[in-house]
């Protein structure tokens, strides 16, 4: 297995975002030929689907899976012995607290698979890893890492007009979808809904 996606790096899902909401995840994918997606990437790429830009982002992904240009990388596609120590990486995470509940999830466990595939490169703005003193770095200082000023250089080179551009655009729509979902999360819920949700939740507990 190994040796199938050496050539390949792994993409975490802020990568994944931005390049979509930049509108360049066309020329990465070409670029690369293939990206690599953990499979806690995977769950977090689809749960934009009910996002602002949630076409852009998931439906992309779906394609990008049906076409190979995308391949999703899950604990099972490995060998009993590797499972193991996977499992007891996270495990250490967790008890460290560097995973916490969902959160860096993706990006450690990209990081592991990355380690044992000996990819080329982990693609991931996450600030673990691109930071010298960060958990991620440290932990796995020979994992390459291309954070989003990265991609865009490995993809533009030097048209920094292009580079700051796609910046922009990638900013704007990011927090455009950040204040949709805030809205959304403090949208005053209708008497009609509230009293839909106390019915629901009393013939849930009468069924008990």
């Amino acid at each position: 297995m190994n040796d199938e996606y050496r050539d390949f790096p792994m993409c975490d899902t802020d990568i994944w975002v931005k390049c979509c909401l930049g509108e360049v995840i066309n020329e990465l994918l070409n670029q690369c030929g293939r990206l690599l997606i953990a499979d806690e990437v995977a769950k977090e790429i689809r749960r934009f689907q009910k996002s602002t830009f949630g076409s852009e982002i998931t439906d992309r992904f779906e394609k990008a899976v049906q076409s190979g240009e995308c391949i999703i990388i899950k604990l099972c596609d490995f060998e009993d012995t590797d499972i193991l120590i996977i499992e007891e990486q996270i495990r250490a995470f967790e008890y460290e607290e560097v995973i916490k509940e969902q959160k860096n999830r993706g990006e450690f466990t990209s990081a592991i698979y990355a380690d044992i595939l000996e990819c080329s490169m982990f693609k991931t703005n996450d600030g673990d890893f691109v930071k010298d003193t960060g958990r991620g770095r440290l932990a796995f200082p020979e994992l390459v890492i291309h954070n989003w000023h990265d991609v865009l250089v490995s993809i533009y080179s030097t048209d920094i007009q292009k580079i700051n551009s796609v910046k922009k655009l990638e900013q704007s729509k990011n927090i455009e979808m950040s204040e949709a979902k805030k809205a959304y999360e403090n949208e005053p819920i209708s008497t009609e809904d509230l009293l839909a949700k106390l019915q629901n939740s009393k013939f849930k507990n009468s069924r008990r």
